[in-house]
């Protein structure tokens, strides 16, 4: 079966779900882990460091949480100029 154009858009702009958590306690070196990985090429980042969905915004749905990440079209574009893609 054919996907809609409409699906096909949906997905491209919705955002990318992680593939890894950094979860700690405060003062446990997370932020520190967090810009080291975020200096790797292939590593993009949610737009702000502490998304708190898990324990503060989890009334807001999954939706939200997706919008927090780049998109999977930026994601594309990212690793065809670092050349990953």
């Amino acid at each position: 079966m054919r996907e809609s154009a409409r699906a096909v858009l949906g997905r491209a702009v919705a955002g990318a779900l992680p593939n890894f958590l950094i979860i700690g306690v405060q003062k446990a070196g997370t932020t520190s882990l967090f810009t080291y990985l975020t200096e790797h090429p292939q590593v993009r980042s949610p737009a702000t460091k502490e998304v708190h969905f898990f324990d503060r915004r989890w009334d807001l749905g999954v939706g939200w949480y997706q919008s927090q990440f780049p998109t999977r079209v930026r994601l594309r574009i990212a690793a065809r100029k670092s050349g990953d893609g």
